[in-house]
């Protein structure tokens, strides 16, 4: 199983029944801009990498993941769509894509869980998870 930034184009390998050290997670979910990171919480990994071996893909695109609060800023100074209060901000949320799942049928398998937010964002094509309160929205 793979994990792939988008914006540093890094790779991470993954095994399905081991997570990846937290200095590994950390680094390579760092923020794309201010090349900063924080501790995430590596419950979102093992979330990824759980929904696409379940949905028989070997590979997760990561859209986001942490974000500065100066990046975070921007992006709603930018007119984003951006929560003051971002769970990017503290390593507790990602957006991704997994190649060949549709948007929906990613989106219904992490609202199954109940896991904490899920955010579709259909026109966008990515979901966002994130480990705060149980919570469903389209973006």
């Amino acid at each position: 199983m793979e994990l792939v930034h988008l914006h540093t184009k890094e790779t991470l390998r993954v095994r399905p029944d081991r997570i990846p050290a937290p200095t590994a997670i950390n680094r390579f979910m760092r923020c794309a801009s201010d090349r900063k990171y924080t501790l995430m919480d590596p419950r979102l990994v093992l979330a990824a990498v759980q929904a696409a071996r379940k949905l028989q893909r070997s590979k997760v695109l990561i859209i986001s993941s942490f974000r500065t609060s100066r990046l975070n800023a921007a992006r709603r100074a930018e007119g984003h769509r951006v929560a003051l209060r971002s769970r990017h901000i503290h390593g507790q949320a990602l957006d991704i894509r997994v190649p060949g799942v549709s948007t929906q049928r990613l989106c219904a398998h992490f609202r199954s869980l109940r896991l904490g937010g899920v955010g579709c964002y259909i026109p966008l094509r990515f979901v966002h998870i994130d480990l705060g309160p149980v919570r469903t929205w389209d973006g």
